[in-house]
């Protein structure tokens, strides 16, 4: 839990993450991830208090249409950083 002048400027950050990735706060879904710069802006997203954090991995079609099928996923560290 914290309050909103700690959530002002918060950002997702993660170290690697294959193939799409979706994020979600309190229900409602972040757009415009850019994972080139491995950072979600969550400003504006999060309440004072506790909040929901989803992240969702997808993987690609071909995946699901190869036999030989890479793996994906998020991997290192994924941190919350705080203002």
């Amino acid at each position: 839990q914290w309050t909103a002048d700690e959530a002002a400027g918060a950002k997702l950050q993660f170290t690697y993450a294959s193939d799409t990735i979706d994020v979600s706060v309190n229900g409602e879904k972040i757009t415009g991830i850019n994972q080139i710069s491995k950072e979600v802006d969550l400003s504006g997203h999060l309440l004072e208090g506790e909040n929901t954090l989803e992240i969702r991995v997808k993987s690609n079609l071909g995946n699901i249409l190869s036999e030989n099928a890479h793996e994906f996923g998020l991997g290192g560290a994924v941190t919350l950083q705080l203002n």
